[in-house]
């Protein structure tokens, strides 16, 4: 639930930067001066701007949540008959 949260926190935070290039009809030089812009207050580069946007316009909102680390749980790796095999022998 905590994880969720932060989550929602970080994609309202990704818009809001963004905001500003989801304006319909900005022709591309504008766009790029408010980009250069956003990348200099933030300390964010270019490319992972681009990645946000991208994303935002595929997906929506829910594209500029985090995405999660690590392994998925999945069964155990050795099955459960193998392993009472094994415990016999």
């Amino acid at each position: 639930m905590k994880n969720q949260k932060k989550a929602e926190e970080v994609a309202v935070q990704r818009v809001q930067l963004l905001s500003p290039l989801l304006a319909d009809g900005l022709d591309p030089a504008k766009a790029s001066q408010i980009k250069a812009a956003i990348c200099e207050q933030t300390g964010m580069s270019e490319r992972t701007l681009r990645r946000y946007l991208a994303r935002y316009r595929e997906e929506g909102f829910s594209g500029l949540k985090p995405k999660t680390r690590g392994r998925k749980p999945t069964a155990a790796a050795i099955p459960e008959e193998v392993l009472e095999q094994a415990i016999l022998l």
